[in-house]
């Protein structure tokens, strides 16, 4: 009896993200379920391996049980670097032979110094799908490597950057595979009254606008590309049917830049429970009302500062008075809206600060369902307004590891020395969206105590970057402290 002939294995490839763990639920990997998705397609073996940083070192084992040949970290500057350069190294460590790629915002931008780092062995410039396939082929078939486009290596200890190849155009083959995650870890029990709701899902790539601070610039190279409305909508009513989703947070970084096929996107969908992200200079009442007949129950909206001429450094196409009329005609939008500021953006000045302030609580008291994202302007590389940070004293990070000290909300202590005539502490934006969450909850509260707590707050909030506004923190931490003794007892 003739035996069958023993298949072989495929190739395993072994694909990394570790997060700072502050969100719940957390976002998904969507970068590494398109990269993996299509490794799977290739052939390979693909495992995504999704950890916040206190799981890190503890799950090493199961990559080590795994036993992959290749093995892929996704980083943006602000990650735990110096976790991934451990993790790499640990994992090098323990499987002889283990190649390790940087794929990700950072890996493009900083190649070079990625590649200065001794645990790591290759960087993929851009858009993963095709590099990352076509690395692992070459290794896996010990062909060479040094000609693909979009990739960095290795020669002679020296970094040697590839062109990066063009965008991908036709979005439409490709996909995230669900599989290579629990998708119940990134699902909501309730979001904003929509139950089930996946955080999330990207259908879009990139941004046509300008942005000063936008990492688009350089990743996506200011285009806005997607697939065809079907293609969205067939794949998410697919994710809807099977997880029995209530609702759908979109991460695109523009899904309105167009109308038309956004518009053709959200009729489509089996559920109203949509999130998705659009501008200032997008919305009318119009709009609008469409978006609200279409299901979509949540907006976020990047407003970012309440002067003009930050406005103009920023490069948004919009001023004060846009926002202002916007933030008007939302008063009747049934759903919630999530308003994006920055402060902090290089030659602001205190008092462009505290227009800022002023712009965030007039929208907090102008809404009735409102929630914010208040965060620092950051000097990513190769965004417009970087080397304004560098002219007024932000000193460049020497080591790959040394970019995780970029934290927008303020929980690294990073110094701030590029605004203009006042010292603004790294730690201000967590007192400030401490005091907003509070101020949220203190709303329309009738009794004399929660009137009193509110313009304390308030008071505290508009003062901010002060002596005045640190004497009131101080009051409010102290009597939060009393009220906390209070419950306990």
């Amino acid at each position: 009896m003739t035996s069958s002939p023993t298949v072989p294995e495929p190739p395993r490839v072994a694909l990394i993200k570790i997060w700072q763990g502050t969100l719940q639920p957390p976002r998904p990997p969507l970068g590494l379920l398109f990269v993996g998705g299509a490794l799977k397609k290739a052939g390979f073996a693909a495992r995504v391996f999704h950890w916040t940083r206190d799981e890190a070192l503890a799950k090493l084992p199961e990559v080590i049980a795994f036993q992959p040949f290749l093995v892929g970290f996704s980083i943006i500057t602000g990650d735990p670097l110096s976790l991934v350069l451990d993790c790499a190294g640990r994992l090098r460590a323990a499987l002889p032979g283990l190649k390790v790629m940087l794929g990700g915002v950072h890996a493009t931008v900083e190649p070079a110094q990625c590649l200065a780092e001794p645990a790591v062995d290759f960087v993929v410039l851009g858009e993963g799908e095709v590099t990352a396939v076509d690395l692992a082929q070459a290794l896996s078939q010990g062909q060479p490597h040094d000609h693909l486009p979009g990739l960095g290596y290795k020669q002679g200890g020296q970094a040697v950057i590839n062109p990066r190849p063009p965008l991908i155009k036709d979005l439409d083959q490709w996909e995230p595979d669900w599989s290579l995650v629990e998708i119940e870890k990134y699902i909501a029990p309730e979001y904003e009254g929509v139950e089930r709701m996946l955080f999330g899902y990207v259908a879009s790539r990139g941004c046509p606008h300008a942005c000063g601070f936008c990492y688009n610039h350089f990743f996506n190279q200011r285009t806005w590309r997607h697939p065809s409305a079907a293609k969205v909508i067939n794949d998410v009513n697919e994710l809807v049917s099977r997880h029995r989703l209530g609702g759908v947070f979109f991460y695109d970084d523009n899904f309105t830049a167009n109308k038309k096929w956004a518009l053709t996107v959200i009729g489509g969908l089996a559920t109203k429970g949509m999130h998705i992200e659009t501008r200032i200079d997008y919305l009318n009442p119009g709009f609008i009302r469409e978006l609200t007949e279409g299901g979509v129950g949540s907006l976020f909206i990047g407003c970012e500062s309440g002067s003009d001429r930050v406005l103009g450094l920023l490069n948004k196409g919009f001023g004060v008075a846009d926002t202002r009329r916007v933030i008007g005609e939302l008063k009747a939008y049934p759903g919630y809206v999530m308003l994006s500021f920055i402060v902090g953006v290089p030659s602001e000045t205190l008092a462009e600060y505290q227009a800022t302030l002023d712009l965030v609580m007039w929208c907090l008291e102008s809404l009735p369902r409102v929630g914010f994202t208040l965060g620092f302007y950051l000097p990513y590389p190769g965004t417009p307004l970087y080397e304004a940070c560098v002219e007024r004293g932000f000193e460049r990070p020497q080591a790959m590891a040394d970019w995780e000290k970029l934290d927008r909300w303020g929980r690294t202590g990073m110094a701030i020395p590029w605004t203009q005539g006042f010292a603004l502490q790294s730690g201000e934006v967590l007192e400030l969206r401490r005091a907003l969450l509070r101020m949220k909850r203190l709303r329309g509260k009738t009794g004399w105590l929660g009137r009193a707590w509110y313009r304390l707050l308030r008071a505290r909030f508009l003062a901010s970057a002060t002596p005045r506004g640190a004497r009131l923190a101080a009051l409010a931490r102290a009597l939060d402290w009393l009220a906390g003794l209070r419950r306990a007892s």
